[in-house]
């Protein structure tokens, strides 16, 4: 015969083992949204004028990554003369 406590805990399992496994895969959830890029919308502006309020960029590692066809394409400098 079992008692109380027993039968309580017995009853409790299944819930503790939903639980948890639910907690694994909020915190897989969340180290997988962390390695995706941030991204930022941007203006761009030169010598105050504003060449672009939608530049679309990214941050990787830390560091802001622009679209350089894009950039060269607002800046009006041929894409293919720089030197990389």
């Amino acid at each position: 015969m079992s008692t109380p406590n027993e039968t309580a805990r017995s009853v409790r399992s299944p819930r503790w083992l939903y639980l948890s496994a639910l907690a694994v895969a909020l915190l897989l959830a969340l180290h997988a949204a962390a390695d995706e890029p941030e991204l930022l919308l941007l203006a761009l502006r030169v010598d105050g004028e504003q060449l672009s309020d939608s530049l679309d960029a990214a941050v990787v590692d830390g560091e802001v990554r622009l679209p350089l066809g894009e950039l060269a394409r607002l800046l009006e400098l041929d894409a293919a003369a720089i030197p990389f």
